[in-house]
């Protein structure tokens, strides 16, 4: 009989195995997505920040300053009616009156200063002096729309030579309109810029349709397809691998060009991670739209990442500790229900004892009494789940063919949910064993309760979003508390999860503190909106040999441990816990924390 208890623990310790790992590995994969999704933002912030602000108002200076003087703006006014030989006239003077400011904004990083008569046609490139006169109405959108709406444009935008981030100017004299000028930076001037905001390694790709339908044919040879994609090009001069020694970067992009062609058809900001050698890399790309709202061009870094590879570290430890942990509560278990077993035969030969013996055999009664429950837990309350699961993948099994992507994505949400109620469970019970054990350390420290409280209304939120349950804080800002951190946390986990368990569709919980008068103690409510509790059951929450374990609202199911650990939790503290409930109309539970050491 002994054995056969034991080998059926055994067996459901092997499937808690399979279950925690699936859920470490979820987590890691969650962990993981969020760092790369921050990483994309961050490039994505100082991109926008050195476009807006950084050469936005380089441009904005350099035209109010030096451009729209008058003896600048009066020789201009003149280009648009002049015959050719006297529009090259004003051409060699304004050459001749602004190649030094040229020659300046070129250190800063500009690689182009083009005016533009009222027309669009183009009548002076400092960069290419002796090409004007053709019209860029069909080629350059930026250029049209100043002229025609004599207002300012600026972005990204294709040119007949280069490509870059462009700002135009409406101009005027004696408030006459008389064309436009542009100021272009490269992507050099971008790289510049990245790298001394801490990006080493940074690319540039342009669309290849771009490049064949907008520049010059003489100018093509500029280019050359990139390795990413055959659907981009880069300009050969700002290839980033070409002075990378080790060819890493060279081997990261074989690498990964075939996994980010979904991405970037789609147009799509991302960053994904490659593993070279013994080093982990993220790399980020950023979608640049032209001036017409188009995507054209990525701009991409690259980063040597060891916080990728501390997850991926970190990951392997869990799954190692875990599974050590596991086994070693799997023998634990075993040995205390064989044990268990021998307590019961020897109390059966116990009965007719003295009555010190009845009283020492009372004790033994309720000790057995309190591990009944906790394998009645593991018997009953784990059945549930374990049969959803085995329930749910039959069913993907045996129709996954027939079912569209929506069903399958259907089963799957109930089968995730299944084994989180499964691993919940089992977080109680290994809790509740270790301190049963007294293998629980206590370790208070000083805690900013509203940081705190935070991190757990995060992980419960998803929770709250499916019953439409709106969770309040009303926690004071400066609270803090002096109390071990797993500890409240776990309280605060299943006082806010019971919350919403009881709670109706659209309903509330709201987390509120107050001081004591005369006390070092911090009170603590957490009030619903719920269903309510009968007055029979509230003496016996907080006990482990009471099983009042009830569906939710939406029929949740629970362990019966959490209120357990709640108040062992809380006594622990030197604190109390209490509840105040009417049925119906909703429940207060109450409990005060030591607010410092």
């Amino acid at each position: 009989m002994q054995n056969k208890k034991a080998i059926l623990i055994l067996l459901f310790f092997l499937i808690i195995e399979i279950l925690f790992f699936l859920s470490i590995q979820y987590s890691h994969n969650k962990e993981i997505n969020k760092h790369l999704q921050e990483s994309t933002s961050r490039l994505n912030v100082k991109l926008n920040t050195i476009n807006n602000s950084f050469f936005f108002g380089m441009a904005e200076t350099f035209v109010s300053q030096i451009i729209n003087r008058p003896e600048i703006t009066k020789l201009f006014s003149k280009a648009y009616l002049a015959t050719p030989e006297k529009k090259q006239e004003i051409r060699d003077s304004l050459y001749n009156l602004l190649i030094i400011n040229y020659e300046y904004l070129k250190i800063q990083g500009i690689i182009q200063l083009h005016f533009h008569l009222p027309d669009n046609e183009s009548f002076l490139r400092f960069h290419r002096p002796y090409i004007f006169g053709d019209n860029l109405t069909d080629y350059r959108y930026s250029v049209k729309m100043t002229n025609q709406n004599k207002r300012n444009y600026s972005g990204f935008e294709e040119g007949r030579i280069f490509s870059g981030f462009r700002y135009v100017f409406s101009l005027y004299h004696e408030t006459k309109h008389i064309g436009s000028v542009e100021t272009s930076f490269s992507f050099k001037a971008f790289e510049l810029q990245l790298r001394q905001r801490g990006y080493k390694h940074i690319g540039f790709i342009l669309k290849k349709n771009v490049i064949n339908t907008k520049v010059f044919e003489s100018e093509k040879n500029n280019y050359t397809t990139s390795i990413l994609s055959e659907n981009y090009m880069h300009e050969k001069k700002y290839i980033h691998y070409a002075a990378d020694n080790q060819n890493i970067l060279e081997q990261i992009d074989n690498k990964i060009s075939l996994k980010i062609q979904k991405q970037l058809s789609d147009n799509k900001c991302f960053t994904i991670y490659e593993k070279l050698a013994d080093d982990y890399y993220t790399i980020s790309f950023i979608s640049i739209n032209n001036v017409k709202g188009e995507p054209v061009a990525y701009i991409f870094a690259y980063n040597k990442d060891n916080v990728v590879a501390q997850y991926k570290n970190r990951n392997m430890i869990t799954q190692i500790t875990g599974f050590i942990f596991i086994a070693l509560l799997a023998f634990f278990i075993t040995r205390v229900t064989i044990k268990n077993q021998k307590i019961k035969e020897q109390n059966e030969n116990l009965k007719h004892a003295s009555i010190e013996i009845k009283e020492s055999e009372a004790k033994l009664k309720e000790s057995n009494s309190t591990k009944d429950k906790f394998f009645s837990i593991i018997a009953h309350d784990l059945k549930s789940p374990f049969n959803a699961i085995l329930g749910f993948t039959r069913i993907l099994l045996e129709n996954h063919k027939k079912y569209d992507d929506e069903k399958r994505e259907e089963v799957i949400r109930l089968v995730n949910d299944s084994a989180n109620n499964a691993f919940n469970l089992l977080e109680d019970l290994l809790t509740w064993s270790r301190l049963q054990s007294g293998h629980i350390n206590f370790s208070p420290e000083k805690l900013h309760l509203k940081i705190l409280l935070f991190e757990t209304i995060t992980n419960l939120q998803t929770q709250a979003d499916k019953k439409n349950i709106q969770l309040l804080d009303t926690i004071a800002e400066d609270d803090m508390i002096f109390a071990d951190k797993n500890m409240i946390a776990t309280v605060f986990r299943n006082l806010l999860s019971n919350a919403i368990k009881f709670t109706n569709n659209n309903g509330s919980v709201t987390i509120s503190s107050k001081k004591q008068t005369n006390s070092n103690f911090l009170e603590i409510s957490i009030k619903d909106t719920g269903v309510g509790i009968p007055k029979d059951k509230i003496q016996d929450l907080f006990r482990i040999d009471k099983d009042i374990s009830t569906q939710g609202t939406e029929k949740e199911t629970g362990t019966g441990l959490g209120l357990t650990l709640c108040k062992e939790f809380i006594e622990n503290h030197k604190g109390e816990i209490w509840v105040e409930s009417e049925i119906e109309k909703g429940t207060i539970f109450y409990f005060t924390i030591p607010k410092t050491s």
